[in-house]
């Protein structure tokens, strides 16, 4: 399991909220999360930031309100991932979009996966031929 190297010895043992503010105050509504993505709204007179029980890991893509994808930053104390919000209403989509080695290593294991389909294919095929028939010999 992931261990962030701010903290050696591990995780608060505490529940943390899925999204919770540590700078700034507002309401956070319409949580969803799921596998690889996660999605809410904020309501922020102020703005501020924004901490996510999610682990600020590499692939993780962060939208604000339709905006360019940004990275979240890490918080020091826990190895997750927060984000600063601007003031007024905001809808935050955070999803997993993989790394550039994880990508690379998924089209290389395809490409061996189809080459030993066609090492399969192409022995099964030869040990189906008929052996050759030898003609018969003069008498």
């Amino acid at each position: 399991e992931y261990m962030p190297k701010s903290k050696p010895e591990g995780f608060p043992r505490r529940r943390f909220e899925p999204v919770e503010w540590t700078k700034g105050q507002g309401t956070i509504s319409g949580i969803v999360w799921k596998h690889q993505y996660r999605q809410f709204q904020v309501d922020s007179p102020t703005g501020g930031t924004v901490l996510l029980r999610t682990a600020a890991w590499l692939g993780w893509e962060i939208r604000v309100n339709d905006g360019p994808r940004i990275r979240g930053d890490v918080a020091g104390d826990s190895g997750r991932m927060k984000v600063t919000l601007p003031a007024g209403h905001s809808t935050v989509i955070v999803r997993y979009a993989g790394t550039t080695n994880q990508h690379l290593g998924e089209a290389l294991s395809l490409l061996v996966l189809v080459g030993m389909i066609v090492v399969y294919v192409r022995r099964g095929a030869q040990s189906r031929a008929p052996a050759p028939v030898e003609p018969a010999a003069a008498v």
